[in-house]
């Protein structure tokens, strides 16, 4: 049907929208009522919100107040700011301390020999650079003397011409620190250079007035005895001092194997022991704690691991530890029909008893019957040992003591003494590790009776801690003599070349230098790489040994002034020396040159952060890709992957076909693919540029190992240029800028020559690039040396009572715990920094929690406002809400608080309320009672139970707190009540659109039928008078 579009009609000419409208109106008073209802609940719900807000916002704003950081708040000051700036903490200290700057952190620069103009070609061929990795490292001092270090002062030496000098070592970190403190004193003429594992001293005077003496300065030195130089008075023109290099205690494990540490698993069991009298033991360091657990026991097995048994307790705990195990020879068993009997009626004498057919009974014998045992079921299980068949026969001889039911805590060993400690407590009748008697290598010793088995260590699940002790070597008779594993002064050991592979035993080296003279020299006892120079200087063969520019490998320089060939070469048939040092030559040659001997930088231990020349590397994750297209993702962001070790563990967790390992140069990772497919593995970035930093970002190459083709990505830690040659001096600038590898260069001309400076954007030694310019045209040359920054902490001359810190960068972060030392220049004199207490924290908060108050307060008053005039009302006037916020809030603060010392009250503290109810806060009052009893308004605010900031805290929470709290009950129950309310006023909206729709029908209908009427009307009228038929007209 169709609607009347008109408002008014228009046969009616009724105004009928109008008149609906008002008809409808007459029925719209219970919805407007309601529609009124809902807007003042709407108004009381938002102002219960707005004060659960404001509530909340106090509560944040007192239990801020209440932490003890508000009190605990420290500042810090410097004496000088020019020289040191200084930063606190929150955990800092109050105190003074005297800081000396003595060094500021620099970075390395290097130039390269000169060109005659920048568009020379510098000669094809490769130029390669990483951070460290020198095979004449600067020894640090806190090595010496067993990890003990060197205690710093000064030292007098005196020359043969009868000048002295003092030697002023109190700042020397490093041997070299020592060796140029003396080389370059002008006072005295001597040298002083590393022989072996102690300090050669030699007089250059060509005089004999006076003896060549070392003696300590001040009473009670210990400097020069600590050098091993004080037992120095020769009449010689020169004197080697004491040994000075030894493994103690207190050596860190890091430092072992030239700073690559001992490969140690934090989950499972790292060595096996298989000691004379046929037992074993099991060596777990770095272990985690533990609860009870089952006590065990292994037997020694006179005839074999075939012989061997394992027991094991079914219970748990300290009880079954100290077991003794016995096997006694009972004629009435036969095999098969053993028996054993436990006996713990002596708790310190508890024993396992098996009786056995002597000669007869074997392991497996043995297992069998005692699981049929009832008095052995319940206590003990019997197994053939995992190392053997059970088909040896057991003696009576054979015992064991059962172990590890007790729990244990966790131990992490860092230092050689708590290594020592940890094995030597596994089996302390059995076994013994002890620093050897040269102190420069750990030996094992077997305590066991000889029955004829091997001693011998191996390491468990692929673990190459054997190897990394020094103790993979076999025993004579009871003892394994470790090889080292600590290098001498400024070298490195043998076994850390070759990419970490070491060379194996070397042998002899055959040397014929340019006049024909020949030398043979035996390298089997060199254990470091100045073993090995210093055994060819000692031959005398016409050339001498040394570091070659690259600090990466030697080089033997004749010295015979011949011209013909230098010949190197193997000096027998089985070791290949010369190969293995790669010196091999016969060429008319005056040095034959070992090139890059490829120390191993990078291992397992190795922490990602000192990665890169200190800077680390990215937390970001990576996917790698292998060659059938399988692929998976790593984070690196995780926190527990901190080394290489961790990357390399995670790498090979992935549900991907590839392999990683430590690369063969020793510098980096390799990813070998293990899938066997087509495509060559890759690596990508997905976040951030870790595998950029690890070397392994890109795709693989085809590489054959042992004998099957691979594709392999090695992420080496050395950057190589490949250099065209064509390349000028710009060009090789922007391919090393590009590399973004932590050294920029640019070009340098001084009006003659062209040069490439390179500067390493590393600060500190950790920054000093290796430059390897073999085959080359050019040579580089450092001109300054990166160093750390160096501060004394402490005042005074006495070195005992100071602490010598450095940092890579001008910034120390906690060599004062809380404190942040930002070094700006350097000064002799003491910088004194002063920690005190700040009250900025306090009052701050104290103004925060006034302020977030009087806002609740504010607030409170315009909800409950009243004029009397007009006697309107706020939407919370008389509500219980606003009661309860007024009198729990008002409560607590006008309370008092006892049992925090003589402050009870805010109004104490110069909080106190005025006459309007707001909070007024007088900021002299709180700074005097902090003055006055720091502690006391500490406890006030902060003590766990009781204080104000608890109580507040409680009371808002009942308030305002999430859980069934007055104002957010009655919130719910608002809302509630305006969504039913709301519904209710649909509803009579669309009962008044009804009515509407009825009325207009209405009108409509009226309007049809009064149309219908005018239509009738209408036609009516328009009727007219017919004449009678057959009628004329007249006129």
């Amino acid at each position: 049907m169709g609607r009347i579009t008109s408002s008014i009609g228009l046969v009616s000419g009724v105004p009928i929208a109008e008149t609906v409208e008002k008809l409808v109106a007459l029925q719209t008073g219970p919805r407007d009522q309601l529609v009124a209802s809902v807007k003042k609940t709407t108004e009381r719900q938002t102002a219960i919100v707005d004060l659960t807000a404001r509530l909340i916002a106090l509560q944040f704003s007192s239990n801020a107040l209440g932490q003890t950081s508000s009190f605990d708040a420290v500042s810090a000051a410097s004496s000088d700011t020019n020289t040191l700036g200084v930063t606190a903490g929150a955990d800092a200290a109050v105190g003074t301390h005297q800081i000396t700057v003595l060094r500021k952190a620099q970075s390395q620069q290097s130039i390269t020999t000169g060109f005659a103009s920048r568009s020379a070609f510098v000669g094809a061929g490769t130029l390669a650079f990483r951070f460290g990795g020198a095979v004449d490292p600067d020894t640090s001092l806190g090595l010496a003397n067993g990890g003990t270090g060197i205690p710093r002062g000064l030292i007098r030496i005196t020359d043969r011409s009868g000048a002295a000098a003092d030697i002023d070592l109190r700042y020397a970190r490093t041997v070299n620190d020592v060796l140029d403190a003396i080389n370059n004193n002008t006072a005295i003429r001597v040298t002083a250079e590393v022989d072996g594992d102690a300090i050669r001293l030699v007089d250059r005077t060509g005089q004999s007035l006076a003896n060549l003496r070392v003696d300590e300065v001040g009473v009670g030195g210990k400097t020069a005895a600590a050098l091993g130089l004080a037992g120095i008075n020769v009449s010689d023109n020169s004197a080697t001092g004491e040994d000075i290099v030894s493994l103690g205690r207190a050596v860190q494990l890091a430092a072992l194997n030239d700073g690559l540490g001992l490969r140690i698993s934090e989950t499972l069991p790292d060595l096996r022991v298989s000691l004379r009298d046929g037992s074993t033991v099991e060596v777990d360091l770095h272990r985690a704690s533990t609860g009870d657990r089952e006590a065990t026991a292994t037997t020694t097995a006179a005839n074999g691991p075939d012989a061997r048994l394992r027991i094991t307790s079914v219970e748990k705990g300290a009880t079954w530890d100290g077991v003794k195990i016995v096997f006694v020879d009972d004629p009435a068993i036969t095999v098969g029909n053993e028996t054993a009997v436990y006996d713990a009626s002596d708790p310190e004498n508890k024993t396992l008893t098996f009786h056995i057919d002597a000669g007869n009974s074997t392991a497996g014998d043995i297992a069998a019957a005692a699981a049929n045992a009832p008095l052995l079921a319940g206590n003990f299980t019997v197994a053939i040992d995992e190392s053997g068949d059970g088909t040896g026969i057991v003696e009576v001889t054979d015992t064991g003591l059962t172990s590890g039911g007790a729990p244990r805590a966790a131990v992490h060993e860092l230092s050689l003494g708590e290594l020592i400690d940890t094995i030597n407590a596994v089996a302390p009748d059995k076994l013994r590790i002890e620093i050897g008697p040269d102190g420069d290598r750990l030996q094992l010793v077997d305590l066991t009776t000889d029955a004829g088995h091997d001693f011998q260590v191996e390491g468990l699940f692929g673990s190459q801690l054997a190897r990394d002790l020094g103790l993979d070597g076999e025993a004579d008779r009871d003892t394994i003599e470790g090889g080292r594993i600590l290098a001498g002064l400024n070298t490195v050991l043998l076994k850390s070349l070759a990419g970490g592979g070491g060379f194996g035993q070397l042998g002899t080296l055959a040397i014929t230098n340019r006049v024909g003279g020949s030398a043979t020299v035996d390298l089997a006892t060199a254990e470091t790489l100045n073993d090995v120079l210093d055994l060819i200087d000692a031959a005398d063969a016409g050339v001498r040994a040394e570091i070659n520019r690259a600090r990466n490998g030697i080089n033997l320089v004749d010295t015979s002034g011949g011209t013909g060939n230098l010949v190197v070469e193997n000096g027998d048939a089985d070791t290949h020396t010369a190969e293995k040092l790669q010196l091999a030559t016969n060429k008319p040659t005056p040095r034959a040159e070992s090139g890059n001997l490829r120390l191993q930088t990078v291992g397992e231990n190795t922490t990602l952060a000192s990665l890169n020349g200190g800077n680390g590397i990215a937390a970001g994750r990576i996917r790698i890709y292998d060659s059938l297209g399988g692929t998976n993702s790593l984070n690196l962001a995780a926190d527990s992957i901190e080394t290489i070790g961790d990357v390399i563990d995670a790498i090979n967790a992935l549900a991907v076909q590839v392999t990683a390992r430590i690369n063969d140069d020793g510098d980096g990772i390799v990813l070998v693919d293990e899938a066997g497919g087509t495509r060559q593995i890759k690596v990508e970035d997905i976040a951030g540029h870790s595998a950029r930093d690890l070397g392994l970002l890109g795709e693989g190459q085809t590489v054959e190992i042992e004998g099957e083709e691979r594709s392999v990505i090695s992420g080496s830690s050395t950057i190589r240029i490949d250099i065209d040659a064509d390349d000028t001096l710009d060009d090789l600038a922007a391919k090393i800028n590009a590399r973004d590898a932590g050294v920029t260069t640019g070009v340098l001309g001084d009006g003659a020559l062209f040069r490439l400076t390179l500067a390493s954007v590393r600060s500190g030694d950790a920054g000093n690039v290796l430059f390897d310019t073999t085959g080359l045209q050019f040579e580089i040359d450092q001109t300054v040396r990166g160093q750390d920054a160096l501060v004394l902490y402490g005042a005074g001359d006495n070195a005992a009572s100071t602490v010598l810190a450095s940092s890579r960068t001008n910034t120390f972060a906690n060599l004062v715990s809380g404190l942040t030392l930002d070094v700006k220049n350097v000064s002799s004199a003491a910088v004194t920094v002063s920690v005190t207490r700040s009250d900025t924290q306090a009052v701050t908060r104290a103004k925060a929690f006034v302020d977030a108050f009087n806002a609740l307060h504010e607030k409170l008053d315009g909800y409950t406002s009243f004029d009397n005039e007009t006697f309107k009302t706020g939407v919370l006037f008389g509500s219980v809400e606003a009661l309860r916020i007024q009198s729990d809030v008002s409560r607590v603060l006008t309370g008092r608080i006892f049992g925090a010392g003589q402050f009870t009250s805010l109004k104490q503290l110069g909080i106190d309320l005025d006459q309007d109810g707001a909070l007024k806060f007088d900021e002299a009052a709180f700074t005097a009672a902090l003055s006055q009893d720091r502690g006391a308004v500490k406890q006030f605010f902060t003590q766990e139970e009781s204080s104000f900031s608890k109580r507040l805290s409680d009371a808002i929470e009942s308030l305002a707190g999430r859980d069934r709290s007055l104002l957010v009950s009655r919130a719910a129950t608002i809302e509630t009540q305006i969504k039913n309310d709301n519904a209710r006023v649909d509803f009579l909206n669309a009962r008044l659109d009804k009515t509407r729709e009825k009325l207009l029908l209405q009108f409509y209908r009226m309007e049809a039928a009064i149309a219908k009427v005018q239509s009738s009307l209408t036609a009516i009228q328009q009727i007219q008078a017919v004449p009678p038929l057959g009628s004329t007209s007249s006129k």
